[in-house]
């Protein structure tokens, strides 16, 4: 998040734990939000100007959080994770695929 602050971005973290909500995890966040991850658009107001990067614990929410955030068409989603599990993304059918 250090870059993100240089760069001057409004930087909002979502978890569903709140004990993980907190400066001594996310110092640098303008907004730590506890939310509903199957849900997120209830908590969390994005539109297409934010850019939106999905790091999950364990990958569980991966796919649900993208198809949500398909459907809200931030400008920028990113997702971290192993070349598998980015390859086995790209299988989803409902996905958009690269022009």
């Amino acid at each position: 998040m250090p870059i993100l602050n240089y760069l001057d971005f409004y930087c909002v973290v979502v978890d569903d734990r709140q004990d993980y909500l907190n400066d001594n995890y996310f110092p640098l966040a303008n907004e730590c939000i506890t939310a509903d991850l199957e849900r997120i658009e209830a908590f969390v107001r994005i539109n297409s100007n934010d850019y939106t990067v999905i790091m999950t614990r364990g990958h569980q929410f991966d796919e649900e959080i993208l198809r949500q955030l398909i459907a809200i068409k931030p400008f920028y989603i990113g997702l971290m994770g192993s070349k598998h599990k980015i390859a086995m993304i790209r299988k989803m059918k409902d996905l958009p695929q690269k022009p």
